[in-house]
């Protein structure tokens, strides 16, 4: 398995991860002010969205383009993840979310 270059997902990249999503808008609610965001990509074919609060990262969606799938790009994105949230000092990893499509 080949690891993906993985690397911050930014407000530039928010014309596509809103199309992907379908939901216009998402500056305030992925770069809030108010948020310690952590939202991390390999491409506009995998990527993560996080934030951290206190001792604890949260981590809140995950998607792999369905072509990309079942190549360990998404443990690959929580592997990191983890990873840099231990690194932070983060106590805990909280997962929220349900299934997709």
């Amino acid at each position: 398995m080949t690891l993906a270059a993985i690397s911050p997902l930014t407000r530039a990249d928010l014309p596509w991860l809103e199309r992907i999503l379908d939901r216009p808008n998402l500056a305030e609610t992925l770069f809030g002010e108010h948020l310690d965001p952590f939202h991390i990509k390999v491409d506009e074919s995998a990527f993560l969205l996080g934030n951290r609060l206190g001792d604890t990262a949260y981590l809140s969606y995950i998607y792999v383009s369905e072509g990309k799938r079942r190549k360990g790009i998404g443990g690959q994105l929580v592997a990191h993840f983890v990873e840099e949230s231990r690194g932070a000092g983060l106590r805990r990893v909280l997962v929220s979310g349900e299934t997709g499509k």
